[in-house]
């Protein structure tokens, strides 16, 4: 029997390597996977590097919940002393950060939508999990709504913090969960940390940018500007 060889064009063979490439690249976890922001202050945290990324942003709704990576660039430790979120003017922009008993009524309405959202689950519904991000974006309005609801199953870790986070902590001294961004934290050299932090803002609108306000314990301050 005859062999075969087959052949292949250059722009074959450039299809192929380009399609592996973006294979391999879409498999690889990433530090930031939201937008990088950038110190507004003339004496930054060196070894700092901040993003931030939605999960959940309805404009219909009047809250904004927004995932917040820490990376620490230097070899030596960095210790995070507190961490705000900037509002120029919170009075006449109706911008806050939900804490306390608010945050923790926040994340029992949530889990009672989650209970309600698994009677209708189906293998078809598991499937849109993963197109979740993608249909968040979209312009269909259906598909916008099946979009949003998936950030319970992507963000299960901050829900099920915030229904650990009791009534005696919501109402004392620490105010959110041991992984909100506003929480004292520490990075190891070379590493990152995940934090996440809910919004409250006027409904039919979205928060394009948000500023972050940090400070560590050896008397660092800087102003970290991330777009959303």
């Amino acid at each position: 029997m005859k062999a075969i060889n087959p052949t292949f064009s250059k722009r074959s063979v450039q299809l192929f390597v380009g399609l592996l490439s973006l294979s391999f690249l879409s498999s690889c976890a990433s530090t930031h996977t939201g937008t990088v922001g950038r110190s507004v202050t003339r004496a930054p945290i060196s070894s700092l590097q901040m993003s931030a990324r939605n999960i959940s942003n309805n404009s219909a709704e009047s809250f904004q919940l927004v995932e917040i990576t820490i990376e620490n660039t230097n070899d030596d430790w960095l210790r995070i002393h507190q961490t705000d979120l900037y509002v120029a003017d919170p009075a006449k922009s109706k911008i806050s950060a939900v804490v306390g008993s608010d945050l923790k009524a926040w994340a029992e309405a949530m889990e009672y939508k989650r209970k309600r959202d698994e009677y209708n689950k189906s293998l078809a519904q598991t499937a849109m999990i993963i197109g979740g991000a993608v249909l968040a974006g979209s312009n269909d309005k259906t598909a916008s709504a099946v979009g949003g609801a998936m950030f319970l199953g992507t963000s299960a870790w901050i829900l099920t913090e915030s229904l650990q986070f009791n009534y005696n902590q919501a109402t004392g001294t620490e105010k959110v969960p041991e992984n909100h961004v506003f929480r004292s934290a520490a990075v190891p050299g070379k590493s990152f940390i995940r934090r996440w932090i809910l919004i409250n803002r006027p409904s039919n609108t979205t928060l394009n940018r948000i500023v972050l306000e940090v400070s560590t314990v050896d008397n660092k301050r800087d102003f970290v500007e991330i777009s959303l």
